[in-house]
């Protein structure tokens, strides 16, 4: 569970999302909400950095094409070992998923969710994940319907998490903590453990 996060030089803000592209990921809704974010003037740049391939990626290349993004919605095709890893250590915060509404999910259990964990970035999703707890800082949920997301409260939660006080290291690796104490194999195994033990 370990990353190299890179120490920053600049103000800009890199949202990441890793993933086989599906309807359910919505990320239409972040794509609009930079639409919208840029045409009222807003002044910290933001940047969505999209890793991977899958059956949404034309839609969202048009979408990008159609609002003249390109500058601020980066296309990086699949990455895997030190690439991706690369690609982690620039980013800010994680972007789950945003269209489960669509499959009539609002209670997820995302293997991508983990992965941003054990990475050390705090996430963004629309919708509730039982790796994450009630409440927790560094977990920021977002309504669970198709409504275009508000950039400017992405803004805040970064400015929440960067700048109150804690460097970007100790950020992380409070992350990563977290992640080791609730969903390393040693510990969500323990209930099948027991559950096996009680039974010998």
């Amino acid at each position: 569970m370990e990353s190299k996060q890179q120490i920053r030089n600049d103000s800009t803000i890199r949202l990441l999302a890793v993933a086989v592209l599906q309807k359910s990921h919505g990320y239409e809704r972040i794509i609009k909400g930079f639409k919208r974010y840029y045409q009222r003037g807003m002044s910290r740049k933001i940047e969505f950095h999209i890793v991977g391939d899958g059956k949404e990626l034309a839609k969202y290349k048009r979408l990008v094409r159609q609002y003249h993004l390109e500058n601020y919605v980066l296309f990086h095709g699949r990455k895997e070992g030190r690439e991706l890893d690369r690609i982690y250590d620039h980013a800010d915060l994680a972007l789950g998923a945003f269209g489960l509404y669509k499959r009539g999910i609002y209670q997820s259990s995302l293997l991508k969710i983990r992965e941003y964990l054990s990475k050390g970035l705090p996430i963004v999703s629309g919708c509730r994940d039982d790796a994450i707890v009630q409440g927790y800082k560094y977990y920021l949920e977002v309504p669970n319907n198709s409504m275009i997301i508000d950039l400017k409260e992405l803004v805040d939660f970064y400015e929440a998490v960067y700048e109150a006080g804690m460097s970007r290291r100790q950020v992380h690796e409070e992350i990563r903590k977290y992640a080791c104490e609730n969903i390393d194999i040693s510990i969500t195994m323990m209930p099948v453990v027991a559950y096996i033990a009680g039974g010998l």
